[in-house]
């Protein structure tokens, strides 16, 4: 979140502010998925499972609706990203879950 904070920090302009937020986020994603893909798992490429299953265009939307919020001060906007970050993942585990309990039986 120090890396949120400080994007956040800056005075910039809407259209900058997502673009820096998107290449953070696409970035941290990329490094999710190969560490996920190192792990021995009953799902081949775990990590381009996670990657298919989580809707990152929605999820950026959504990050991008509360970075750009004038309204909000900067603590507001990082618990509120967080908040939908852990909403995601969440959505995101479920179907995992659900799908290593059928690969299991």
């Amino acid at each position: 979140m120090v890396e949120l904070k400080s994007i956040l920090g800056q005075n910039l302009n809407n259209r900058t502010l997502k673009i820096k937020i998107e290449n953070m986020l696409k970035h941290r994603t990329s490094v999710y998925i190969n560490e996920f893909n190192s792990l021995k798992s009953s799902i081949p490429r775990l990590g381009n499972w996670y990657k298919e299953n989580f809707d990152f265009k929605n999820f950026l939307n959504d990050v991008n609706i509360i970075a750009c919020d004038e309204n909000k001060s900067i603590p507001v906007k990082i618990d509120e990203i967080t908040d939908v970050m852990e909403l995601y993942q969440n959505k995101t585990t479920e179907k995992l879950s659900y799908k290593l309990k059928n690969i299991r039986g």
